[in-house]
């Protein structure tokens, strides 16, 4: 993949985690993140090991459909 990622540390509007991670970003995005940020942001190239699936988001917090559909989503996003 190409592009940027975006350090979040707030729930993932992709697979609902709130562990802290990362999700792909543009190029507009990034210049956005600048401007809402002011100057200060944290972003770094695209690398595939960001945003893999891991059990450990799942602990307690979400039900079995919940989980699948977290998997599914992550799955059609091409995280794994």
């Amino acid at each position: 993949a190409k592009g940027y990622v975006c350090h979040l540390t707030f729930k993932c509007v992709h697979c609902f985690s709130t562990v802290t991670h990362s999700i792909p970003i543009d190029d507009d995005y990034k210049e956005e993140l600048v401007r809402r940020r002011g100057g200060k942001t944290a972003y770094a190239p695209w690398t595939d090991y960001w945003h893999q699936y891991d059990e450990k988001f799942f602990d307690e917090e979400f039900t079995e459909e919940e989980k699948e559909e977290i998997k599914r989503r992550l799955k059609e996003l091409g995280y794994f």
